[in-house]
């Protein structure tokens, strides 16, 4: 039993010898486990509201005592909400054959990028990121316990084509909060679109904390998959 338990510790690992000790027949694809990471790099762009409520407004007392109300009686109220309120998928350029890029909208501005964390100050934001990333990054065991945190590499927008879309997806959502006769009206102040958006070389050597490029605050999303060749995705 603590050889079998010993095993997924070593595919991970991507250790042939032990592969090889545990007969396994497949080993070329249980080598691959672990080293296909996609996952998707996020960008937020926030901007105060004027002439209109936001969330951030409406959770303060005493509105929230009414907002608790409703939800007691079970009507519409801001505790019910999820973080994005509106979607919607694009093309990142007029050549592309499908949507490569995700938009999604809320009417809150987040402290420190943590979605659900409230800021201080009423505002929206629009978060962006690519659908279907081309860098790929790696999950590999750093022991054989299970409890050990991994090594995660999720190598970000190493990909130059990454690097184009997520530019090109900044590039619409400031179009769309500059220039949307909707929302328009309502933005005083953008909070990190307003600053200018850098070319491909700009982010060659963006990392999740790497501010130095001017690129809007960005992070991951909390669901990335990787399949080994011969498996789809």
């Amino acid at each position: 039993m603590r050889q079998h338990a010993q095993a997924p510790a070593d595919l991970r690992r991507g250790d042939r010898s032990s592969l090889n000790r545990w007969a396994c027949r497949w080993w070329p694809i249980c080598l691959a486990w672990g080293r296909t990471l996609q996952d998707h790099y996020r960008v937020r762009l926030a901007s105060r509201l004027r002439y209109v409520v936001s969330i951030n407004e409406v959770v303060l007392s005493p509105r929230l005592i009414s907002e608790f109300v409703k939800w007691m009686r079970g009507r519409p109220n801001v505790l019910s909400l999820s973080a994005s309120m509106a979607y919607t998928y694009w093309r990142s350029r007029p050549e592309v054959e499908r949507p490569d890029l995700e938009f999604v909208f809320a009417p809150a501005s987040f402290r420190g990028g943590v979605v659900g964390l409230l800021d201080g100050w009423p505002g929206m934001t629009l978060g962006i990121w690519q659908g279907r990333p081309e860098s790929r990054g790696s999950v590999q065991a750093r022991t054989a316990s299970p409890f050990d945190a991994p090594r995660i590499q999720p190598n970000y927008l190493t990909d130059e084509r990454d690097q184009r879309v997520l530019i090109d997806g900044i590039r619409l959502g400031r179009k769309m909060i500059k220039s949307t006769s909707t929302l328009a009206p309502f933005v005083a102040q953008g909070r990190g679109p307003q600053r200018q958006v850098p070319d491909r070389r700009g982010v060659a050597g963006l990392r999740p904390r790497d501010r130095r490029h001017g690129l809007p605050r960005g992070g991951h999303l909390p669901h990335g998959a990787g399949l080994p060749p011969g498996f789809g995705g």
